[in-house]
C-alpha cells in the first residue's frame, strides 16, 4: 500500500474511533436524561398528589363554613 492510502485509511481509523468515543458519550448522556426525566416525572405525581389532596382539604372547609 503506498504511503498516501496507508495514511488515508489510519486517518479513516482515527475518524471513525472519534466518532465511535462520541456516539458512546451521547448514549451515556441520553441515560442520564432518561433517568432525570424519570425522577422528575415520579416528583411531578407526587405534587399532583398533594394537590389535590390539599384541594379536598379546601373544599371540606368550605363546606364546613
Amino acid at each position: 500500500m503506498s504511503p498516501i492510502k496507508q495514511q488515508s485509511v489510519e486517518l479513516l481509523q482515527e475518524r471513525i474511533k472519534s466518532l465511535r468515543e462520541s456516539v458512546d458519550r451521547a448514549d451515556a448522556l441520553a441515560s442520564v436524561q432518561a433517568r432525570t426525566i424519570a425522577v422528575l416525572e415520579g416528583s411531578l405525581a407526587m405534587y399532583d398528589e398533594r394537590l389535590a389532596e390539599q384541594a379536598t382539604q379546601v373544599k371540606i372547609m368550605r363546606e364546613a363554613l
